[in-house]
């Protein structure tokens, strides 16, 4: 077991039958995952880009212009673990502003599964994520595996373009104009798993 402020992970399991030599346990918080560390480099490894580059809506863009600072360290430790490319977000999307930051939150993919689902996001400063199963998340553009989980963050970051948005409600957001009903719904319920899971005590 490898750990590193207050993240456990668990070296490759040489289980006999196991469909692949790259499994690791991570446990975060509550919460523990097997993930498939080749199977997810390779997934993006097809990828051209993130998600804020393919919507490229001035929120989408302002997070990319300071993606290499939206993580905490650990954060980026974790993914690098897990095989996930920190340049390839699934999702990404604003949903208003806390004082003088924007909150944004996303999600990446990677090839696993949950075996501890947990009851609490893993709080880093300024930052939270946690894992979920992708059954319910838009289809990824590129082959996880029949089995695909997900690591979802919020963060808050500074506006930095030149171009200001326009101020407008969450319902009627740029990110999300155009795209699929699916996609909408995923973001509702992704607000009620955090309000829920924020309501822990």
């Amino acid at each position: 077991m490898i750990l590193f402020r207050g993240i456990e992970l668990h070296p490759p399991s040489l289980e006999v039958g196991a469909q692949s030599n790259s499994m690791d346990e991570v446990q975060a918080g509550d919460q523990i995952i097997r993930c498939d560390r080749d199977r997810t480099r390779a997934a993006y490894s097809a990828l051209l880009t993130g998600d804020a580059e393919r919507c490229g809506c001035l929120y989408c863009l302002n997070f990319a212009a300071q993606r290499s600072s939206a993580y905490p360290i650990d954060f980026g430790l974790l993914l690098e673990r897990i095989g996930i490319d920190v340049e390839k977000e699934g999702e990404v999307y604003e949903i208003g502003l806390q004082g003088d930051l924007r909150t944004y939150c996303g999600w990446f993919y990677f090839s696993g599964y949950l075996t501890e689902p947990g009851e609490r996001m893993t709080e880093l400063p300024g930052f939270q994520y946690y894992f979920r199963d992708a059954v319910q998340l838009p289809r990824p553009d590129a082959d996880f595996g029949e089995r695909a989980a997900a690591v979802e963050f919020e963060t808050r970051l500074p506006w930095v373009l030149k171009d200001r948005p326009e101020p407008v409600c969450c319902c009627s957001h740029p990110a999300l104009v155009g795209r699929t009903f699916v996609s909408w719904w995923v973001v509702c319920a992704t607000l009620q798993t955090f309000m829920m899971v924020a309501s822990f005590p």
